[in-house]
């Protein structure tokens, strides 16, 4: 099934902006270069890993990872924006996987059709991400079990070579203008076979420029469209098209942007749904927890923005109810206590806000600007005492 994109929904932004107004998040940092002593290639080799910003200031997080290949030319500009899109889509750990003779490493034949054998070509670099890459990641850093891998141009061929060969590798893969040209569209032929045979479900999305000058580009490309619509079980979940207006390199990043959108699509909970309904909350958390494979926990903005937005509306009895599940979810911070207090003020309920006002600057770091908002907050207050 070929579904397309949401639009943002302009309520939901407006308060997420006011949220991370109210919250300034550090920049992400860097990517640092981690260097593997790679048994499978017998040399040192280097992957580049880019952090979420929260991940300093949230030790209980756990995080989705996504593998670029091409490390050097797609990490500069995907990593940035994937964690600008954060609240958005869920916020993710970068890994750029360095490649350099891209037509040895990332398709699995020749130039001339030939295959490769599994030591070289895409199995030997598939074998690196999943037994020296993957681990090493893993046991260094908080990730979550959804992986996502993403490949342009003849990435994209890697893409989809691990896709037909070994879907059950990781939980999403994105191609974006794949060369399914490449070895006269040799490829084509072993993603039919495992489209017709695929059980899990997995996460497939796929772009490419409608307006190409590659003829042979092109018509793979709409070959594969049509496989996708006569072959794909109801199990894969598919989001494949041309994209007018866009030419082979800037698909890597729109593209990019479009299968993240996609693949975290209703990632937000829309600011009305809990109205009269709270516990629509846990159900919208239920349904994207399922549907990705893992246990999702809301976003901190995401829990201030729509409890601010509960207050504002004066919808009470579902602001308590999102207040303590915040609570629940991120224990000993300031902010709720804050919200809470907010609420009781707003109900006419001083003496309940001025407990929970002191308990939000107890759980404030010190001069800190939750801290002086807290206490400007219980000026008024004691006013109402």
């Amino acid at each position: 099934m070929v579904t397309f994109l949401n639009k943002f929904d302009c309520a939901r932004v407006g308060w997420l902006f006011l949220a991370f107004f109210i919250t300034p998040i550090t920049a992400a940092q860097t990517p640092n270069i981690t260097k593997i002593k790679s048994k499978v290639y017998g040399e040192t080799r280097e992957i580049l890993v880019s952090l979420p910003a929260s991940y300093e200031q949230d030790k209980d997080k756990i995080y989705p990872v996504i593998y670029l290949t091409d490390a050097n030319m797609q990490v500069p500009h995907a990593a940035p924006m994937i964690h600008y899109l954060a609240g958005g889509i869920s916020e993710l750990i970068v890994v750029g996987i360095q490649t350099f003779d891209r037509h040895d490493e990332l398709s699995p034949y020749h130039q001339d059709g030939t295959v490769f054998s599994k030591t070289e070509g895409a199995e030997k670099l598939l074998a690196f991400i999943e037994t020296e890459v993957k681990p090493l990641i893993n046991q260094t850093y908080r990730t979550a079990p959804f992986e996502i891998l993403s490949g342009h141009s003849l990435g994209g061929l890697f893409t989809m070579f691990t896709f037909a060969r070994h879907p059950e590798k990781f939980d999403a893969y994105f191609a974006l203008s794949p060369t399914l040209a490449w070895a006269d569209g040799k490829l084509l032929d072993e993603i039919e076979q495992s489209l017709e045979g695929m059980a899990n479900n997995r996460i497939l999305v796929a772009y490419s420029e409608k307006e190409t000058p590659f003829v042979n580009q092109y018509a793979a490309f709409q070959k594969f469209l049509t496989l996708l619509k006569t072959k794909a079980p109801s199990s894969l979940d598919v989001n494949a098209r041309f994209i007018s207006g866009e030419d082979h390199m800037t698909i890597a990043h729109l593209g990019l942007y479009h299968a993240l959108r996609y693949t975290f699509r209703d990632w937000w909970l829309s600011s009305n749904t809990m109205v009269g309904a709270p516990e629509k909350f846990d159900a919208h958390y239920a349904r994207l927890s399922k549907r990705l494979g893992y246990s999702i926990r809301p976003e901190f903005n995401e829990l201030w923005g729509l409890t601010a937005y509960l207050i504002r509306e004066q919808h009470y009895v579902e602001a308590h109810y999102l207040i303590k599940k915040w609570q629940g979810y991120y224990p000993n911070r300031s902010a709720p206590f804050y919200e809470l207090a907010q609420l009781y003020l707003a109900q006419d309920k001083p003496i309940a806000a001025n407990r929970s006002i002191l308990q939000a600057i107890e759980n404030a770091k010190p001069n800190s600007r939750q801290q002086r908002r807290s206490q400007d907050l219980q000026a008024k207050i004691r006013a109402k005492l």
